[in-house]
Order: structure tokens, then C-alpha cells, then sequence
């Protein structure tokens, strides 16, 4: 459920401690010959929301319900971005900085490939760009930081709340969506993505500094951490201004292959729960997550953020993460990106689908079948449309199990 309300701060401001004053708060052109799976930013096409993957899942075990009435199917989505340009070929530059663009290739990818909804996001650094880091967009590429914001420790000090109004490319996406949401109105569910604060943090000041400086600098970093939180819910205000009510936060750097334990729990958790909280405070329902890599460590942290689904990698087992979290969020996932959607046939994907709905379908508080991370670049289409279509046939109400164990054991080939 929506958490507590967050007091927010004059644009440039370092936000307020809540229960303080004016004491800055701790929130609790060419295709790869091979390719290489890098955190992007995870753009579900569908509602992120417990209450919509829950319900799909309830109708799978009743076979009745609204959901069943109206879909009679599990949902489908897929993480993309640069992919969907690449796609259409259209050039990165012109996306990213054209709203029209922007929304055009969404709603095309859409149309062409009806999954369970549409998103648009500010991408990994899209904070970190409107608050003063340098990215570099160069074509068929996913964009890199050039030039970090942050250099040494006192520079964030001059860090400032950034406008979403003004700053970087969030009037140009927040006018993306507002496209995109009249294009398909009333034809499918609108939802926005943005990174979690840990990793908009990587791109203001780097990776190595934000390691280093986290036992040398902590004051600085939470000094950091603030803005950044602060920054995200002005950007969360301007999604409730326009009727965004879905909202998804990709957090790469929060995986237990970067931080530490002790690390996530004083440097990303407390941060990541305010952002989250304030989502659902503000949209009326709780954002969902993807944290790229292994994160077994941290699912019962995660729940306890009030997060309402969390979008598992392929490094890791659904069926643990169904165990462990399923009784109290939605999961998805989690399709192998690189070695099923990118690399392999129709073949592997219909079984790889089959294996993910086999251990996700029957979660308590609900399953959608994703793929485990962004798809690479120049993926096919014909394996996104195999994807989709596997999805959707599998995934049919009441879940015909034996079938999927046959599948999965390589005993059933497609008709």
C-alpha cells in the first residue's frame, strides 16, 4: 500500500529531513558479431501493478473472473528500448530527443507486436543527465555517461533538484508519453520507467567513486542520495499531473554482484523505499522493479520497499523467487534475453516460455511471464513475434500444466 507522504523541497534544494529543519533527509551502425547483455533500462510493456498480474493469475487457477472474461490469458511483457528503435530503423539521436519520434516507435512496436502494453522511459541516465552529467548518444547504441557530473567528493555540494519541466530530457519524454497515451487510448495500459536512485547515483559521480566513496565519503554520498531521491519524485509528480498511473524502477547497481549487503541496505534500500513509497502516495499504485543480475540476498528487502512486483533475471530460479516472495508481490520473468530471444529459434523460445509459466503461473500474489532483462539490440523480429505468440498461446486460461511439462522436457514440438 502507498507509504507515508515524503515533504518535498523548492526546485534546487536539498529536501528536508522529515521531522527536521532544513536538515537534508536520509530516505528509509552496426550489429555486434556477438552480443553482449548491459544494463539498460527495463521498459515493461504492460502495468507493473500487483493488482493487474494478480488478477490475470487468479483467473489462471479459478478460470473465471474479470481477467478470465477479458483476456483469458496470463500477460506478456518485454524489456526493450534502443531494441524497438533498431527495429524500425530509426536513428537513436532523433528517438531520444524527439517526443513524436519517441512516441511513434513505441506505439509502432505496439501495433506490431501487441504485448500487454506500452511504456516510455528516461533510460538509466536520464536523471543523472538533468542533473549535469554529460551522455553520449551515439547511433545503434545504448547511451553511455560521457562525462559524470560528479568528480570529486565536495562537487556534490553543488548538485541541484533537477526541473523535470526543464532539465535534460524529461519534458521531452513527459511529452512522450502524453503522445503515446492519446495514441493508444483506450486500446492498451500507458506506463513510464525510470532508474532507482542507486543507479541514477553510478551515473552522477561513477561507478569506481561511488564504491570508493561510500566507506571513504558516506556524508557526501547520502548528501548525493537525497537530491536524487528528491529529483525522481519531482519527476513521479509530473507522472500524476498527466495520468501515468503505472510506473516501473530498473536499479542494476542494487544487485548483490555490486553492492555489498552492507552497502544496499545504507546506501540503496532506505532511498529506493522513499521513491517507491512516495510512487504509490502519488499514482495510487505501488511501482513495480527490475534489478538486473543475482538478488536472491535481497527479495525479503525488496518486498519490504512496498513494491508491488518484481521483475526476476534470468541468472536466477522463478520458482525460488516464487517461494520466497511470491505470498506477498507479483513476479515476472524471466526469459533469457541473449541465448533464447536473441540467439536461439522458435524452438527454444516456446520451450524456455513454457519452463517460465510452468514455475510462475500458480504465485499467490500473481505471475506475468518477461523476458530477464533488456533484449539485445538487433533482435529478430520474427523471435519477439514467436515470443509474444508463445506467450499468449501457453499462457491460456485455465494453465493446461501437463502440456507445459511436456513442452519443457522437449516431448511436444509446435505444431
Amino acid at each position: 500500500m502507498p507509504g507515508p507522504e515524503v515533504p518535498g523541497a523548492a526546485l534546487g534544494e536539498v529536501p528536508p529531513r522529515p521531522g527536521g529543519s532544513g536538515v537534508a533527509f536520509r530516505a528509509p551502425d552496426r550489429r555486434p558479431r556477438t552480443p553482449k547483455r548491459r544494463p539498460g533500462i527495463m521498459i515493461f510493456q504492460f502495468f507493473n501493478t500487483e493488482r493487474s498480474v494478480r488478477d490475470m493469475s487468479h483467473a489462471a487457477k479459478k478460470g473465471t473472473g474479470p481477467a478470465a472474461d477479458r483476456q483469458e490469458r496470463l500477460k506478456v511483457s518485454i524489456s526493450l528500448c534502443e531494441t524497438a528503435i533498431t527495429l524500425f530503423g530509426v536513428n537513436t539521436r532523433d528517438y531520444y530527443f524527439n517526443a513524436d519520434t519517441m512516441a511513434d516507435v513505441e506505439a509502432r512496436f505496439w501495433e506490431r507486436f501487441r504485448p500487454d502494453g506500452a511504456s516510455i522511459s528516461i533510460t538509466l541516465r536520464g536523471m543523472a543527465e538533468a542533473m549535469g552529467s554529460v551522455i553520449s548518444y551515439k547511433n545503434h547504441c545504448i547511451p553511455s555517461v560521457e562525462t559524470p557530473r560528479v568528480r570529486e567528493p565536495k562537487d556534490v555540494y553543488g548538485l541541484r533538484v533537477p526541473d523535470p519541466l526543464k532539465d535534460g530530457r524529461l519534458p521531452i519524454v513527459l511529452n512522450a508519453l502524453v503522445k503515446l497515451r492519446k495514441r493508444l487510448d483506450g486500446k492498451i495500459a500507458v506506463g513510464a520507467g525510470m532508474a532507482g536512485p542507486v543507479s541514477v547515483a553510478i551515473a552522477v559521480c561513477g561507478a569506481e567513486n561511488f564504491l570508493r566513496w561510500t566507506r571513504r565519503h558516506p556524508e557526501e554520498i547520502k548528501h548525493m542520495m537525497d537530491i536524487i531521491v528528491e529529483g525522481n519524485n519531482r519527476y513521479i509528480d509530473e507522472l500524476g499531473k498527466r495520468g501515468i498511473v503505472g510506473l516501473s524502477f530498473s536499479d542494476p547497481v542494487a544487485s548483490t554482484d555490486l553492492l555489498g549487503y552492507k552497502q544496499f541496505l545504507e546506501f540503496s534500500l532506505p532511498y529506493f523505499t522513499a521513491n517507491v513509497r512516495y510512487g504509490g502516495k502519488v499514482l495510487g499504485k505501488n511501482p513495480g522493479t527490475h534489478i538486473c543480475g543475482h538478488t536472491k540476498g535481497i527479495w525479503k528487502d525488496i518486498v519490504g520497499s512496498g513494491v508491488s512486483s518484481f521483475s526476476i533475471d534470468n541468472v536466477e530460479d522463478l520458482a525460488e523467487a516464487k517461494e520466497i516472495m511470491g505470498d506477498s508481490i507479483a513476479i515476472i520473468g524471466n526469459v533469457p534475453p541473449v541465448n533464447v530471444l536473441n540467439l536461439g529459434g522458435e524452438e527454444d523460445i516456446r520451450r524456455s516460455v513454457a519452463e517460465c509459466i510452468l514455475k510462475g503461473h500458480d504465485s499467490p500474489k500473481g505471475y506475468a511471464l518477461g523476458s530477464g532483462c533488456q533484449v539485445p539490440l538487433f533482435t529478430p523480429a520474427e523471435n519477439i513475434d514467436a515470443y509474444i505468440r508463445w506467450g499468449k498461446e501457453l499462457g491460456k486460461l485455465p494453465i493446461d500444466v501437463e502440456r507445459l511439462q511436456r513442452i519443457a522436457a522437449g516431448e511436444e514440438g509446435a505444431a
